[in-house]
């Protein structure tokens, strides 16, 4: 029996098998029952497929028998003929109605090529991306502005960093846009300057002095206390400068921690 298009489909009647046998009298009558194969649908589980993709191939019908049936999947090229692709087992079911083969399509040289470009052109390209200006002020806010082809209702993530004394990047801020006719905005304040802590400091310097008077030998260690009030606990920071030409340079510098209003270090002076 053939259908339109390319599906044909032949299935042999027979008795499958010995048939059972009784003996008959002469001039009796009997009837002699034979199933008859019937083919109702040969099809697809689905509609569409692509390169890869699993399938099943179904065969509807009646009396199919108890034998696995073959399939053969053929393709047509582009000169109208049509080549074998595959032969497949058709398992037949226990109520003999219907018959099932598993495939998967073949996969074509270049299809995973051909995928990472459709996936590439959809996914469109940033054109651009920049802050409105190069300089900006501690807590000031900063804009920056996106501009991009074939991405229009897609997403971004902006992300700020900051550098490191070491070289390493540190993630500061992030958020969320959107891409509408081709561009993209969004805003970022600029951290509050960090207070000064000789400024905000509760307690104050009263004076420093050398232990060891003014005249220090080179090569010795100049001992120097800082008297403080209201700065017990905190760290200070003691430099030792000396005058060169017109101006002063710094010789050396400790800290040290100030306890019960007092911090002492000590400064090694270098040889001559």
């Amino acid at each position: 029996m053939a259908s339109d298009g390319r599906q044909i489909i032949q299935h042999q009647p027979g008795l499958e098998g010995n048939p059972r046998t009784r003996p008959l009298k002469t001039g009796k009558e009997f009837l002699l029952v034979i199933g008859q194969p019937r083919v109702i649908q040969l099809r697809f589980d689905g509609a569409t497929y692509r390169p890869g993709d699993a399938c099943q191939l179904l065969l509807d019908g009646s009396e199919l028998g108890t034998t696995p049936l073959s399939f053969i999947v053929e393709a047509e090229d582009p000169c109208g003929a049509w080549t074998t692709v595959a032969t497949l087992k058709a398992e037949v079911s226990a109520d003999r109605t219907q018959a099932v083969a598993r495939w998967s399509f073949p996969v074509p040289p270049g299809w995973a090529e051909l995928v990472a470009a459709q996936v590439e052109a959809k996914r469109g390209k940033l054109l651009q991306a920049g802050w409105e200006r190069d300089e900006v002020t501690a807590g000031e806010a900063l804009e920056v502005h996106v501009t991009a082809q074939g991405m229009e209702d897609s997403s971004l993530v902006f992300l700020v960093e900051c550098e490191e004394p070491d070289g390493t990047w540190r993630c500061v801020s992030n958020w969320e846009g959107v891409i509408k006719e081709g561009s993209c905005r969004g805003e970022w304040r600029t951290p509050e300057a960090p207070p000064d802590l000789r400024l905000t400091a509760a307690g104050n310097l009263q004076h420093c002095r050398f232990e060891d008077g003014v005249e220090l030998p080179a090569g010795q260690t100049a001992w120097l206390a800082a008297h403080c009030e209201g700065l017990d606990g905190q760290l200070v920071e003691v430099i030792l400068e000396q005058e060169q030409g017109e101006g002063w340079v710094a010789a050396g510098s400790a800290i040290a921690t100030v306890k019960v209003g007092r911090a002492r270090a000590g400064i090694p002076l270098a040889s001559e």
